[in-house]
């Protein structure tokens, strides 16, 4: 399988940068707490999933991603919480906590890319039932809110096309 076309490749590279995009998109203000509400919810959900599939075979990566969600939400949620003004300490702590997110993203794409050092690893079916998952979470919250999360809403779009959905 061409990496580009892995499922945990597209979530990684395409799905989560996305998701990462939308919230660089609003970093001057958060998000209006209904929308806040939404996301803390998808992103429990996303922690379930991983939490529910890990130490199955072939998670071996979803086994590290599963360990950090947790603490991933709660960034999250200080990323929101900074204050629904636009004043430039709001911005200020939003961009650390996005910087503190980046830097989580970061290191599974260090850990996929050394368990798939070989190049051409197929997918396991656990990757390929989190990747399905998790972006059925992205679906419903793209959808709920279409203006808020395009960038979200095309990652969803290319994944559906890629993979046959």
């Amino acid at each position: 399988m061409d990496q580009a076309q892995h499922p945990i490749h597209h979530l990684k590279s395409k799905g989560f940068a996305r998701f990462w995009q939308d919230l660089k998109n609003v970093e001057g203000t958060g998000y209006e707490h209904s929308i806040c509400t939404d996301v803390q919810s998808m992103l429990a959900s996303v922690s379930q999933v991983a939490t529910e599939l890990a130490g199955r075979a072939g998670s071996h990566w979803l086994d590290e991603v599963s360990a950090d969600l947790p603490s991933y939400v709660q960034v999250y949620v200080q990323w929101n919480d900074a204050g629904r003004n636009a004043s430039d300490q709001a911005e200020k702590i939003r961009r650390d906590r996005l910087e503190q997110i980046l830097d989580t993203n970061r290191k599974w794409i260090k850990e996929w890319k050394r368990l798939h050092r070989a190049g051409n690893a197929p997918a396991s079916a656990t990757e390929r039932e989190f990747a399905d998952r998790v972006y059925g979470h992205f679906a419903d919250l793209a959808e709920k809110h279409p203006s808020t999360f395009r960038s979200l809403k095309s990652a969803v779009r290319s994944f559906r096309a890629s993979s046959g959905h």
